[in-house]
């Protein structure tokens, strides 16, 4: 019903009713629950509004005060398998990978993780350091595996995107060829994004926690850090995903002169030069 409500606006200028705002929200609701490239419906575990519900558990699984390299090991497994499924539902779908290439991918995010998660847990162990200070550095191993294995997601699973490059796009829509450039670029910053959302969920929350821990409030109280827990990764989660996501906008237009030379001499329908093209980086 929405999809027709859009395509009739498009092809018919008809707004429903005369009500701009039913446009609206029909516009909104394909945004968040519709592929723009295959124009397939998103499952709901992998759309951006459910990454913060599946987030908190997995932040939570992986904060847990007093947790080993074991406990590590699982949560980065669980995080990497989530963030597979979401890359790929989310991807730009220029160049479809193969069962193969997704099996690679996910083999080597996984092992990323995991790798950097055991070998600087062991690692910061050894650390000739004062205790204090270890254990600072021992809260930082969840976000250093999560942003090291991050990139290695983003850039395995969209790999093709560079060597391949991605559509270009006219403002009208009209494909006009793939472009390389502009498949790293997406690459570059859907990665920073990713590694700007992890950055308040597992270095402040592990540091005020800890801090907080030491108080005669929270001291022998595991339920009451349980619940100061959940509580600061739901507020740094809410507060780190809209401004991840804000800092790049989804669909990227760019002077087709920056692109390859194929793009350079662009003429629309009316032979005039097509000065800027767009693509859709993916999220």
């Amino acid at each position: 019903m929405r999809k027709k409500i859009i395509a009739d606006y498009k092809e018919k200028g008809i707004i429903p009713d005369g009500d701009t705002e039913k446009l609206w929200q029909a516009q909104k609701v394909i945004d968040t629950t519709v592929h723009p490239d295959t124009k397939e419906v998103i499952l709901v575990p992998f759309r951006v509004s459910a990454f913060v519900p599946a987030n908190i558990l997995i932040c939570l699984g992986m904060l847990l005060p007093g947790s080993g390299i074991a406990n590590q090991v699982f949560w980065q497994w669980i995080n990497q398998t989530y963030n597979i499924c979401l890359n790929h539902a989310n991807r730009n779908a220029s160049n479809p990978l193969t069962n193969q290439e997704l099996a690679a991918t996910y083999a080597a995010a996984v092992s990323a993780s995991c790798g950097v998660a055991v070998g600087l847990g062991l690692g910061v162990k050894k650390l000739p350091i004062r205790p204090a200070v270890k254990n600072v550095l021992g809260l930082l191993v969840p976000f250093f595996s999560v942003a090291i294995a991050g990139v290695v997601n983003v850039f395995m699973m969209r790999r093709n995107e560079i060597s391949h490059g991605i559509n270009m796009k006219t403002q009208e829509g009209v494909v006009v060829g793939k472009s390389k450039t502009a498949g790293l670029s997406a690459l570059a910053m859907v990665a920073t994004s990713r590694v700007v959302c992890s950055i308040p969920v597992l270095t402040a929350v592990p540091l005020t926690v800890n801090a907080l821990m030491k108080t005669k409030f929270f001291q022998g109280k595991p339920g009451r850090v349980m619940a100061l827990n959940i509580g600061l990764i739901t507020l740094a989660l809410e507060t780190a995903l809209p401004a991840a996501i804000a800092l790049f906008p989804q669909n990227i237009s760019v002077a087709a002169s920056s692109l390859e030379p194929q793009f350079h001499h662009l003429k629309d329908r009316e032979g005039n030069p097509v000065t800027r093209l767009y693509y859709n980086r993916g999220l």
